[in-house]
């Protein structure tokens, strides 16, 4: 699905703002979460210790722990904590009662009939102490059994003397529980027990729902006050680009006197000054390049037309010359020899400069070409016995390679064959007697290609740009010796333009030359309809 630029200048703006925004309201809402525990944890370590003082005063006064059931209740209601009472051993000497637990009323009434004898286990011994909390029924077993979770705090508190917390999934109450242990510490510094203070974590739970309601409502606020902020800004900026696709596509229709208005001066402005300023200098280069254009046809006619009347004659001269009429024989046939070739090389360039015409005047629309189905394999295999001969003369090996599929093309079969024997031409004329020249054909994804490969002298860098150019010559040694007119090139580019077709030239001086050719495949439904 396509979609324009507005909305998807609108769908960015808008899902940056949402991720922008999602991270700092979950950041918010971790902070806050943290924040809460962190206070929750450091008030009930303020308590624990006003707890711990308490029943340090007791101990201090029976020399024991006696007569606690109503402070442990009482705490617990004030605080909202379960409280437990633990002896330096890690086991339990009392809890409060209130909303116990999932264990209320299995057994835990034991533990009230019997807290007038906890006191004394002060006197016991560890053995005796432990035995008689498991005559306190199912649920002192519980909680027993759950201390091994918390023995960590527990310990952390005793050998620091300093209140020790941590969150942990209670076995006992089958939730996850704040715990805070306190140690109570006498004044000669021995450390008799330690205060649990345990909350269920779901009372935060709780107050976070809350704080993640207002945070949603003002997320969804802020995305309407972002999604109109965003509309306005995708309008201002997506306007005058509308304006700026109209103005073009009408100079794609010739039409070059759209003049846009330039409401900023931001890169916005700068564009449609830009814009402005290429249409005006459009006109002036179609208008100077169709001069240009119509100056170089009537010239390669005129020259073409005149040089072939002198051409003629000049040729006609030559041949009473061969018949005598120089002093002695060996200067008139030298002679001869030399208007004779310059005659040809004449010929030669008169031809090409017509063909160069005549193919530009195909591609004008003037005299299109008639093209079919071609296969580039079968041209290239009659390509190679017409310049087998040039090739055995510099003795090079010439050679086809062929991969499959075959490669079809839509063209004129006359001009693709021209423009082949230009390219495999030149590669034999450049390449060192005894040396390889390559021509292979294959297919890569939609694009029919030949490859002419050769291992001769190559072309240097700085001269790669101007191959393609009229009578440039990259080996000016070349330019009086060879046959060459330097149009073989030019008109390879008029073959490969008319055909939609493209080539790429890479070489290094020394090493050789390789020229891809390649066009579109050849489709039935889109060429020969």
């Amino acid at each position: 699905m396509k979609y324009s630029l507005r909305w998807k200048l609108l769908g960015s703006f808008m899902l940056l703002i949402a991720i922008l925004l999602g991270s700092v309201l979950f950041g918010i809402s971790v902070v806050v979460k943290d924040h809460t525990r962190l206070a929750r944890q450091a008030e009930l370590e303020t308590k624990g210790l006003k707890l711990a003082n308490t029943m340090k005063a007791i101990y201090a006064d029976k020399g024991k722990f006696v007569d606690l059931d109503d402070i442990l209740d009482d705490a617990d209601s004030y605080l909202g904590a379960r409280v437990w009472l633990v002896d330096a051993q890690c086991h339990i000497v009392n809890v409060s009662q209130t909303n116990l637990g999932p264990g209320q009323g299995r057994g835990m009434g034991m533990m009230r009939g019997q807290n007038a004898g906890m006191g004394m286990m002060h006197g016991m011994n560890h053995n005796q102490q432990h035995d008689a909390m498991h005559t306190d029924g199912i649920e002192q077993n519980q909680m027993q059994s759950c201390l091994p979770d918390i023995q960590d705090v527990v310990d952390k508190a005793l050998k620091q003397g300093e209140s020790s917390a941590k969150l942990y999934s209670s076995r006992y109450y089958g939730q996850q529980m704040l715990v805070v242990a306190t140690p109570i510490i006498l004044d000669n510094g021995q450390k008799i027990g330690t205060v649990l203070l345990q909350e269920p974590y779901s009372s935060i739970e709780t107050y976070m729902k809350d704080v993640y309601y207002y945070l949603l409502v003002a997320g969804i606020i802020a995305m309407l006050v972002a999604l109109v902020l965003a509309y306005w800004l995708t309008q201002h900026i997506v306007h005058p680009l509308t304006a700026m696709e109209k103005a073009a596509t009408e100079m794609a229709q010739g039409e070059y006197g759209q003049h846009l208005p330039v409401e900023s001066q931001d890169e916005i402005g700068r564009l449609s000054k830009a814009l402005n300023s290429l249409a005006v200098d459009l006109q002036n280069y179609i208008n100077n390049i169709e001069g240009q254009e119509k100056l170089r046809r009537d010239f390669v006619a005129n020259v073409s037309h005149e040089l072939r009347t002198p051409l003629t004659i000049l040729r006609g001269y030559d041949e009473a010359l061969l018949t005598g009429v120089a002093d002695t024989p060996e200067e008139r046939h030298e002679y001869c020899v030399l208007m004779q070739e310059e005659i040809m090389r004449l010929e030669r360039l008169i031809a090409d400069l017509l063909d160069l015409s005549r193919l530009q005047g195909s591609g004008a629309g003037k005299a299109p070409m008639e093209k079919e189905k071609l296969s580039l394999e079968d041209l290239a295999e009659g390509l190679l016995p017409k310049m087998q001969q040039p090739a055995l003369k510099k003795n090079i090996s010439l050679s086809l390679q062929k991969q499959m599929p075959s490669p079809v093309i839509w063209g004129n079969g006359d001009r693709i064959m021209q423009m082949l024997l230009i390219f495999v031409d030149n590669a034999i004329k450049y390449t060192q007697v005894g040396g390889q020249v390559t021509v292979t054909t294959l297919q890569e994804g939609n694009r029919a290609k030949v490859i002419i490969a050769d291992n001769g002298q190559g072309i240097a860098k700085e001269d790669l740009p101007y191959v393609w150019e009229r009578f440039y010559k990259a080996e000016k040694s070349h330019s009086r010796t060879d046959k060459g007119t330097g149009l073989g090139l030019s008109i390879a580019k008029e073959i490969l333009t008319l055909h939609n077709g493209q080539a790429e030239i890479t070489s290094e001086v020394g090493k050789g030359t390789t020229i891809t050719v390649s066009f579109e495949q050849y489709i039935p439904q889109k060429q020969e309809k």
